[in-house]
């Protein structure tokens, strides 16, 4: 056996590596849990592109975006203390987008994996909820600021 020889697989691509690299439901969980509605929504968004659904993926992308507005609006108006915000908007947040991307993208999602495709990293919906969240930070820091 030489380690150095080059492998015996078939160096041709599949007919499924020319699908496209969806994100998975614990990765619109993980960006949801980090930066909220608008993070998911935007998952969910590439998602629907990525499937060629450009109509629902704007749908998608307004109402989980009036969602995040609603979201600020509960948070802005809520006791800073961890159980209110967890009872008042954190985990009812969480369990609504859950259900709502399961609901919009769960079978498309499931059919993707049956058909032995891959999907984008969770890695990469962690990132895009960290910027969310920064950028939401940064947004309510910068209003504050201007009418304070």
């Amino acid at each position: 056996l030489n380690p150095y020889s080059p492998p015996s697989a078939p160096l041709e691509r599949s007919p499924s590596d020319d699908c496209p690299l969806l994100h998975k439901i614990s990765g619109i969980g993980i960006a949801t849990f980090l930066g909220g509605p608008f993070a998911s929504g935007y998952l969910v968004y590439r998602n629907y592109l990525l499937l060629g659904l450009p109509q629902k993926a704007r749908m998608a992308l307004m109402w989980f975006c009036i969602g995040g507005v609603v979201m600020l609006y509960v948070a802005w108006h809520t006791p800073p203390d961890l159980i209110s915000t967890l009872l008042s908007y954190g985990l009812p947040q969480f369990i609504l987008v859950m259900f709502t991307a399961t609901y919009l993208q769960g079978s498309a999602i499931s059919a993707h994996r049956e058909n032995n495709n891959a999907f984008r990293s969770n890695w990469f919906a962690l990132l895009i909820g960290v910027i969310s969240n920064v950028s939401i930070k940064l947004g309510i820091f910068e209003l504050s600021i201007l009418f304070v």
